[in-house]
């Protein structure tokens, strides 16, 4: 696969294989044009169905963005790479609530990035 090829720099390489192998069920011999937003929604659910984290859904559809991106806009495979949507990731969340739910940047970067009582 070209996009293994291309990345043998990636020190987290055995992951995206690993990724791979999971969405080999579902997109082995899709055509491009065919991976859209109902297809990609498929897998997040199939994703969470088996019991995975929204870290691992996120990690699973970062593999795909990344060969989309490179089929559009790299290799001139397709005209455009569809949106890829990722999961509410959990510490996002917690920061969010630390700050009333503001969504103050300076709120959730101190809340996530000091322990409890150091601000």
């Amino acid at each position: 696969m070209r996009y293994l090829a291309e990345t043998t720099y990636k020190a987290s390489q055995a992951d995206d294989k690993s990724h791979l192998r999971w969405l080999h069920r579902y997109l082995n011999g899709v055509e491009l044009g065919c991976i859209d937003r109902d297809r990609l929604d498929a897998i997040t659910q199939a994703r969470k169905a088996e019991g995975g984290s929204n870290a691992t859904v996120n990690r699973t559809l970062e593999v795909v963005r990344a060969i989309l991106r490179k089929a559009a806009l790299e290799w001139n495979w397709s005209d455009k790479a569809p949106s890829v949507r990722m999961t509410p990731r959990a510490h996002a969340t917690r920061a969010l609530a630390k700050t009333g739910g503001s969504g103050s940047i300076a709120g959730a970067v101190a809340a996530t990035s000091s322990r409890d009582g150091e601000v």
